[in-house]
């Protein structure tokens, strides 16, 4: 036991010894003498008080020793923390600081204390320091700020202050900073933004890659049209003078061989002379060179022109073409460009007649709406064909594609037909779809806005027979000039000019042309 429970044991004997005087003077006793059983109960009283004395002084040490090793721990965890702590009086002064901050700035604990934390501030971040301390004691009472620091070595580091006000004794106010050392973090960002700078630059030199290339595609693309516009152009040429001649020769033949060899010649002609125009109208659209013309016209005169062209075809393979359009409809007087409308007709009769081995077609016309400038039309082209799968359907409109490759060989065709019907449709401002089952047939539908036309006439048939004879009956004995490069061409035109009854004078350049026609 220490010298202090001794003491504590000799005051508790005293204070017994003076509770048991106290008991004899009450009951008129001599305190000097106690009764053998009094001495025992006064020695039992002073066992309880003294065991009672020593688990009180035993919890009092337990807990003096809890209290130093919180207190240590304490001291620990504010000296070793991951971060520097640090107090500044009101004038800026450090007043306190754990070892953390005293390692980061390398300089000694005792050395810190009464030193102004401005004097560890780079000269550079001085003013930025002092507006922040100021506005933390005076106004946000916290916020952090970034700041360079300087060590005792000179060296310096980046570091995040994040200050708070506090009040350390009544009225007087204090700033707790928690220091950071973001050195590495700085250098990461600075190691990003360069990664970041060199990304840009790769991602910067890669599009104009992209675009270079993108311009070179779209270049030889524009090279591709204009070749395919070109030579689209340049076969048109003799086609033309090869069904002009074969046509005169047919005027004159009268050998029913002969007449069947120059039709085939016509056919064939026609059929490559359709080939050429699809793939000239295809580069066109692609190169978005082909411009609509706007002309009157009427219904029935685009629908009588298809079926003098796909007649021919429908009788040979004994299928009936069927016309569905009302007789208020074909008479509408219209505005638009009847030759791309028959066009549309034409390629998805053509298609319906190829793929249709019994059976009809039937070309249907509907109004949809009509207002006092315009009406919507719906058209519709229904085969009872060999129909189409519907994982097909998607591929039907695009270049070069049928809905089965391998039918190119059966049927022929180049795939265009359809994709320029969908190119015209949409540029006359309309929609196209088709609707058909496998086995079943198929409906191919558009739709076009058409302008009204108000006039007395109905437009006159320039095609065909029918104009031949009206240029023999009103313009017979007329002189005419023939402008025209190729030699060809100039044969086939004066040849049909005569048979029409009328003079012609060839020009055979654009400078004869002018010259002649300003003589007259």
């Amino acid at each position: 036991m220490s010298t202090a429970d001794d003491k504590t044991l000799d005051e508790l004997r005293l204070r017994a010894e003076a509770v048991g005087r106290q008991r004899l003077s009450e009951e008129g006793r001599d305190d000097r003498f106690l009764s053998p059983a009094e001495s025992k109960k006064a020695l039992q009283e002073l066992r309880v008080h003294q065991i009672e004395l020593e688990m009180q002084n035993e919890t009092l040490r337990d807990l003096q020793g809890q209290m130093e090793a919180s207190r240590d721990r304490y001291l620990d965890l504010y000296d070793f923390a991951p971060v520097g702590y640090l107090t500044l009086t009101a004038q800026g002064m450090i007043d306190e600081t754990n070892l953390t901050a005293a390692t980061l700035l390398g300089v000694n604990r005792k050395n810190l204390l009464r030193r102004s934390f401005s004097s560890l501030v780079v000269a550079e971040d001085q003013g930025r320091w002092m507006q922040h301390f100021l506005r933390v004691m005076e106004q946000d009472g916290k916020g952090g700020v970034e700041l360079t620091l300087r060590r005792r070595d000179d060296t310096v580091f980046a570091a995040l202050l994040d200050c708070r006000r506090t009040e350390v004794v009544a009225g007087e106010t204090a700033v707790r900073i928690a220091l950071t050392d973001i050195s590495e973090r700085k250098q990461l960002e600075a190691e990003l933004a360069q990664h970041h700078d060199h990304l840009e630059q790769l991602v910067f030199a890669r599009t104009a890659e992209l675009a270079a290339a993108r311009d070179a595609a779209e270049g030889a693309n524009s090279a591709k049209s204009t070749f395919l516009a070109k030579v689209s152009h340049e076969l048109r040429t003799p086609l033309n003078a090869i069904m002009g001649m074969t046509q005169l020769a047919l005027r004159r033949a009268s050998e029913p061989k002969q007449i069947d060899q120059l039709k085939t010649v016509m056919q064939a002609s026609d059929h490559l002379l359709r080939l050429v125009t699809d793939i000239l109208d295809a580069s066109r659209i692609e190169a978005a060179r082909l411009q609509l013309e706007m002309s009157e016209f009427t219904l029935g005169g685009v629908v009588a022109t298809l079926i003098q062209a796909n007649d021919g075809a429908a009788k040979k393979r004994n299928l009936r073409l069927v016309i569905d359009v009302a007789e208020s409809l074909t008479a509408l007087p219209l505005t638009g460009d009847p030759i791309r409308l028959r066009q549309i007709l034409h390629n998805l009769t053509d298609n319906a007649i190829k793929f249709t081995d019994d059976g009809s077609i039937t070309l249907r016309a509907r109004l949809v709406d009509e207002t006092q400038t315009d009406v919507a039309l719906r058209f519709e082209v229904q085969d009872t064909g060999i129909g189409i799968a519907a994982a097909d359907l998607s591929r039907l409109f695009r270049p070069f594609e049928q809905a089965d490759n391998s039918m190119t060989r059966r049927y022929g065709g180049t795939g265009l037909g359809l994709s320029i019907a969908k190119d015209l449709v949409e540029l006359m401002g309309g929609k196209i779809g088709v609707e058909s089952t496998k086995g079943a047939g198929s409906t191919f539908w558009f739709t076009l806005r058409l302008g009204k036309f108000v006039t007395l006439t109905p437009p006159a048939d320039r095609t065909g027979p029918a104009a031949e004879e009206q240029l023999r009956t009103i313009y017979h004995g007329a002189r005419i000039l023939v402008a025209e490069d190729d030699p060809y061409n100039q044969l086939v035109i004066c040849e049909l000019a005569q048979h029409a009854g009328l003079a012609d004078d060839l020009a055979e350049n654009g400078q004869v042309a002018v010259e002649k026609a300003g003589a007259v």
